[in-house]
Formats: C-alpha cells, structure tokens, sequence
C-alpha cells in the first residue's frame, strides 16, 4: 500500500508537469538569441521544437530515476531495520524479494514516464495541432529514456548489496552526478568528454529533435542487465547482517 501510494503522489505530479509543459510548448517556436542556445545541445540547430520536447523528456527521466532510486534503497531499508528477517523466515527467498522491488521499480519506471509523455502530448497537441503525431513521437521519446534508467537502478542495486552502510549516501551523489554530467547541466558547465560519458543520461537518443539510433539503447540496455546481474551475485554471496 505504502508503494502504491507513493506511485501515485509521483504519478499525480508528473501528470501535471506534462500538462504545463505541453501548454507551454507553443511558447517555443518564437524563441530567439541566446534562449535558443540551450536548446541547441539537443538538437535545437535543426529543430527548435523537438529539441524542446527532447529537454523536456530528459527533466521527466531524470525524476522518474529518483523515483526509482528511492524505492530500491527500501532494499536497504528492511535489512537496517531488520523488516528482512520476517520476510526471508517465509517461503520467500532472497532473488524473490528482490526481484519485487525491481518488477515494482521497472513498472513503476514505465508507468511514470509514459504518464508525462501522455498528460505532454495531449495538451502540446491542443496548442500545436497533430495531436495523434506528437503523442506518438513522445511516447517513443519517452521509451527510450527506461534503459538509462534501468542503469541507475541497477547500479543503485549493486551497491546495496556490495557497500551496505554507505549504499546510500552513495546512491543519492550518484543521482547527483548523472544529473550535472548529463545532458541537461554537463555542456553548459564545460565538463570534459569523458565525464559527460560517465552519465546514463548523455547517451540517451534526444528524441524527438533527432532520430533515435539503436546503438546507444541497446548498450545501456545491456549495462542494465551486466548491472542488475553482479547485484543478484552480490546478494546470494553477502552475508545479510541486519542491523547496520
């Protein structure tokens, strides 16, 4: 119930983010000068508009990922507060507890971002016209954001059950950093190459201002799986010590 709830509250905020988005996005078309400049790094030279819905898509990614990452760190919420020993005395085994929390995550993940992508679409549609067109455009847009954040959540995994007692704090400098080397802060702080490449985010295709390329998607995809299999290792072989 306690999941449910929070899903919705998040599901309830999404939805009216996308409804004022999609409004606003009339408002794009006349930008001019230097308040096209931010647009530009996703894809703004050469459409405007996409570039805005890519932006757009990368905020609502982003705060789908923290939704993410605050229900898997429940992972180390019932082993410090010792809720797990309960829960393992049943019939249920560690990979089952688990992979709730990640079936409940991914589907939470899915729900969330199409819940923009829609609430985006449909109000951007009344303003701009082609409605059935651009909600099929932010629909793919918003797909191709989940392997991204597939790979934060599976990092965040990995380390609950590799760095217990510091999965935490570690998991929350993380989400910070994927923010300011994406895409969204990285460029316009200067940060090198390198360091833009660390973030999930910077290789997620800036759909719909550019077409989407495969390559990307199914690399994040696969360092989602390569993740979310050392944390399953990681939990058959540690030793669940409950407090922390």
């Amino acid at each position: 119930r306690l999941q449910r709830g929070a899903l919705l509250g998040w599901a309830i905020g999404l939805l009216g983010f996308g409804l004022v988005f999609g409004v606003l996005s009339d408002q794009i078309q006349g930008l001019e000068g230097e308040a096209t400049e931010w647009y530009a790094t996703f894809g703004g030279d050469a459409d405007l508009l996409g570039a805005y819905w890519a932006s757009m898509m990368q905020i609502a990614g982003t705060v789908v990922a923290i939704y993410v990452v605050t229900l898997l760190l429940r992972l180390h919420h019932d082993e410090a507060q010792g809720t797990l020993e309960s829960v393992l005395g049943t019939a249920v085994s560690r990979l089952r507890w688990l992979g709730a929390y990640a079936v409940n995550a991914l589907g939470g993940a899915l729900l969330l971002i199409l819940v923009f992508a829609l609430a985006a679409g449909i109000t951007g549609g009344q303003v701009l016209g082609g409605t059935a067109s651009l909600l099929r455009e932010l629909v793919g847009a918003a797909l191709v954001q989940l392997p991204a954040i597939g790979v934060l959540g599976a990092t965040v995994v990995a380390l609950v059950m590799l760095l217990p007692r510091w999965s935490v704090g570690l998991s929350w400098a993380l989400v910070v950093f994927t923010v300011f080397a994406g895409p969204m802060f990285g460029p316009s702080l200067g940060l090198p190459t390198w360091l833009l490449d660390l973030s999930p985010f910077t290789h997620v295709p800036n759909a719909p201002a550019v077409a989407v390329s495969i390559e990307p998607v199914l690399g994040l995809g696969l360092a989602c799986v390569l993740l979310s299999a050392a944390g399953v290792v990681l939990l058959r072989r540690r030793n669940l010590s409950l407090p922390t």
